[in-house]
């Protein structure tokens, strides 16, 4: 089977030069729930989308399985405001207002009970969650007037203050693979950093050409994030040393602001200030990847921005929101892009990457060839797979 597979492969061998980018397929769904007065996706993971609604009077916590109707309320009774700001599989992390304006560090677990994860016992006023994974949550914590970068396992008591020596001001934005990402404010300006699990872990991701910098979030291998080198931030990416950095701030844009506020697999999502306008965006990586979302709505939203992403099995998925203008309002949006199946890698392209990873599972006979689902691996999937990465989707 081994020899069969790479002499059939080998009359496409001329398509690796070929790159496909499978731009031309997103779509835009809309997640805003009947009767709501704004609201907005923050976070996608594992098919679900998590957020803000408006509804009723109350502005709350919320989460959605990929359309509007599958909206699903996750405010605590008797809460003013709430919000989830980060998904993993399992759990939902974010905030809810205590009242009079004093947020909490929140963790739901797919209802409306909630872990109130304020760190009391070390006097913090204020705190929230910004990113879930592994079981893990961060964000901050104000004490007294300094704002630390705090991480948590599922409990109040968990709390580890994550601020390096001597600084007064950080914020974790980020986790994966038990680090977590997100800035210091250093004495010449705000620093991307690293972390594993302590304070002492702490590791300056700020470039030396750099004047501000930030990680807004992470896989296990790359962070997404702002860089500043004096003129406005620019969206960045990182693969674990501060001198491994892309700029992707695109071409198009000028001098303008752009940021990259997720990332899942090769994509990233932020936004990008074009014309004065804010864009929803996307990148795969590199500037000239840049993907305008924002072209993909109807000209009755001005503005938006992207806010999570998600790659998977199904294809791409961006979440954010958009300011429709005709209305008043704003409202969750969730864009698309449907799984090629010669994309086998999920990164958006169709490339020697796809043809190595299938080649490597078919090979061993690993059902994750499987790509007509049969629950064999043979020649069958070896066709599905040929055609489409001939045609590159």
């Amino acid at each position: 089977m081994p020899v069969k597979l790479f002499v059939r492969l080998a009359g496409h061998a001329a398509v690796l030069t070929l790159a496909a980018n499978c731009n031309g397929q997103w779509t835009v769904t809309s997640l805003h729930p009947a009767g709501a007065t704004n609201s907005r996706a923050w976070s996608t993971n594992n098919g679900k989308q998590g957020g803000w609604a408006f509804v009723d009077g109350v502005g709350g916590a919320c989460t959605w399985n990929g359309t509007a109707a599958s909206w699903a309320d996750l405010r605590p009774s008797g809460y003013s405001s709430s919000q989830i700001n980060a998904l993993s599989p399992t759990q939902q992390g974010g905030y809810v207002d205590i009242g009079f304006g004093q947020p909490h560090a929140a963790l739901w677990s797919g209802t409306s009970s909630w872990v109130d994860l304020n760190p009391a016992a070390a006097f913090a006023d204020f705190s929230e969650v910004f990113a879930v994974a592994d079981g893990q949550q961060v964000g901050w914590a104000q004490i007294f007037t300094w704002t630390h970068a705090s991480l948590w396992t599922g409990s109040a008591g968990s709390w580890v203050d994550l601020n390096p020596p001597g600084v007064t001001f950080a914020q974790a934005r980020a986790a994966a693979g038990g680090r977590q990402g997100g800035w210091v404010q250093m004495p010449n300006g705000f620093h991307a950093s690293l972390w594993s699990g302590t304070a002492e872990s702490w590791v300056d991701l700020h470039p030396s050409v750099a004047t501000g910098s930030a990680i807004m979030a992470m896989t296990d291998t790359q962070q997404a994030g702002t860089i500043e080198m004096g003129g406005p931030p620019h969206a960045c990416l990182w693969s674990g040393t501060a001198e491994s950095y892309v700029d992707l701030h695109p071409l198009a844009a000028g001098d303008s602001w752009s940021s990259a506020l997720a990332i899942s697999g090769n994509t990233q999502a932020g936004y990008v200030i074009l014309n004065d306008t804010i864009h929803a965006s996307a990148w795969m990586g590199t500037a000239e990847s840049w993907i305008d979302l924002h072209a993909l709505l109807p000209a009755d939203f001005t503005s938006s921005q992207a806010t999570g992403v998600w790659t998977g099995p199904t294809g791409i998925h961006v979440c954010g929101y958009g300011f429709n203008e005709t209305i008043g309002r704003s409202e969750a949006l969730l864009w698309t892009l449907p799984t090629c199946q010669a994309d086998f890698n999920h990164d958006g392209f169709v490339n020697g990457d796809d043809y190595d990873s299938f080649a490597s599972l078919f090979e061993l006979g690993d059902l994750g060839a499987d790509i007509n689902n049969d629950s064999f691996v043979n020649g069958d999937d070896y066709d599905l797979f040929a055609s489409a990465f001939e045609s590159g989707c």
